[in-house]
């Protein structure tokens, strides 16, 4: 957890009756998506949540409403006296809260502090991006802004140039990745981020992998070399938590980056609480310490968790074995804090891939269901769904306040989610993230969907009840013919509406893992 321990060195010489809607079926709600007993009402008390930030109108983490007032403090990478409008969809943020005497939850606090800032390298083979010599992985969820010095279009990794700078905020996994929920374009290089301003710097996170010797030492599985000469870290050992600020230099005797640092602190590994404080915590499984039939012991990032006889299990609302929690596994953990710092997990939300994407114009939109339809597939809106007004013709403040009774018939929508498991055999999905947007100019790729195959024709396949119909100019992806498909193949496909549930089709991709 990024909680500030104490500063070892500072500056060298040189250098809840929440207002959230709980659908009922185990989906967003309770016992389902991970708004659980914080959003109950009335439970009184305080506690901690830490998450991503899903929407504002005061600020929602994780689909839970945490009301901003006069009172709240706002703090932005150690800075306090910020504001709302400086937090973004999409970041990392700790939220310290409490209940009013009509059940609201409060926010006395909103911490944000990005994991990474600094030049990002793109790996030649495979695309991946590094910044001071931390992998960051990418998925449908990851928000993308620009900053004040930053130029150009920003909106997906393809849009990412070498030599960028990059502030970054996401979970760290268990091979030391950052799955990055939030990025943003600081500047288009470092000439333009340092020069001006002398108080700018490059920050990373990481465990120091050895005692430092000489004022050198290395973090994270030797990824980043730090340069501390001149200042004192004598109390400096393995596996102490730090984070470095500083400035990047190359190096010929180290294969990787060097960071000559001017601010180094140590960090608490935990959330800081106190014993019998209401925790509400995002994350992924870093380490397993124990596992058996009936207790786990693990941590989500640096945070010990354990469940107990008690403990519930839910993967996409669906009660489920404990033994589901594994290393790499992206979850939401509803409990306290006991004496030792532990949180004693109540409820434990296993979170589901974003496979289903579909983009397209809004058919039908209600308010009572929380639902859009889009290609004639109804889209649900709950309390975890990250949204995000992308339009060019709207202001700052629209885009901010944007949510389902903003959309309009034919607004152009962009949806990532998962098909939901209706037992009647009707199809619909579950949004995990929706975005407003301006639509393509081709005219060819205006609708794009991806979901897997539920039944393969001569030169037609069903998706999510949509009919995608091919012919001699489709061209088709890692795959010679609808022959190599089968049912539950996960494609992706790009064209135009032909009629109200059909789909022909420009491009159709097989989707593999890792895509």
């Amino acid at each position: 957890m990024r909680v500030i321990k104490h500063v070892v060195i500072l500056l060298g010489a040189l250098a809840f009756s929440a207002s959230v809607s709980c659908s009922g079926g185990g989906v967003g709600g309770l016992d389902g998506g991970g708004v659980g007993d914080l959003a109950s009402g009335g439970i009184g008390g305080s506690g901690i949540a830490v998450g991503t930030v899903t929407a504002f109108g005061s600020i929602f983490v994780d689909g839970v409403k945490y009301k901003i007032t006069g009172d709240t403090t706002i703090t932005i990478d150690g800075e306090p006296g910020k504001e709302e409008r400086d937090l973004a969809v999409g970041q990392v943020v700790t939220v310290k809260w409490k209940t009013d005497t009509d059940g609201n939850l409060l926010a006395e606090s909103v911490e944000f502090d990005d994991n990474l800032e600094g030049p990002v390298s793109i790996e030649p083979d495979t695309g991946e991006l590094i910044v001071l010599g931390q992998k960051v992985l990418v998925d449908e969820l990851t928000q993308f802004a620009v900053g004040p010095l930053a130029t150009g279009k920003f909106e997906n990794q393809t849009d990412v140039s070498e030599g960028n700078i990059l502030e970054v905020s996401g979970f760290e996994d268990a091979d030391g990745r950052i799955s990055a929920t939030f990025i943003r374009k600081k500047a288009d290089n470092s000439d333009d981020f340092l020069s001006g301003d002398e108080d700018k710097q490059f920050e990373v996170q990481g465990t120091v992998d050895e005692a430092p010797d000489g004022g050198i030492f290395t973090i994270n599985n030797n990824s980043l070399r730090v340069d501390a000469s001149g200042l004192d870290i004598s109390d400096f050992e393995k596996g102490v938590l730090v984070q470095v600020k500083g400035v990047e230099v190359k190096s010929d005797d180290f294969d990787g980056t060097t960071l000559s640092a001017t601010a180094i602190e140590i960090e608490e590994e935990d959330l800081g609480g106190v014993a019998g404080e209401k925790v509400e915590l995002e994350g992924i499984v870093t380490r397993i310490d124990k596992s058996n039939q009936i207790l786990v012991e693990f941590f989500v990032d640096r945070q010990r968790v354990r469940t107990d006889v008690n403990t519930k299990v839910f993967e996409n609302g669906t009660p489920a074995s404990i033994s589901r929690i594994k290393e790499n596994v992206k979850l939401e953990v509803e409990g306290e804090l006991d004496k030792s710092g532990l949180v004693s997990a109540h409820k434990v939300f296993i979170r589901k891939p974003s496979q289903v994407k579909i983009e397209a114009i809004a058919q039908q939109v209600n308010l009572n269901d929380s639902t859009v339809t889009l290609l004639g597939i109804p889209v649900t809106v709950n309390d975890l769904t990250q949204l995000d007004d992308d339009r060019d013709d709207d202001g700052a403040d629209a885009e901010r306040r944007f949510g389902l009774e903003r959309i309009e018939l034919g607004d152009y929508l962009q949806v990532r989610g998962f098909e939901d498991e209706d037992p009647t055999g009707e199809v619909s999905v579950i949004a995990t993230k929706l975005e407003r947007d301006d639509p393509p100019e081709d005219p060819d790729e205006a609708v794009s969907l991806r979901g897997a195959i539920k039944s393969v024709e001569d030169d037609s396949f069903v998706i999510l009840g949509v009919t995608i119909q091919t012919n001699a100019a489709t061209d088709f992806e890692r795959f010679a013919s609808l022959d190599d498909l089968s049912v539950g193949s996960l494609v992706e496909v790009k064209g135009s509406l032909i009629s109200e549930k059909t789909l022909l089709a420009v491009e159709v991709k097989l989707k593999i893992k890792n895509d």
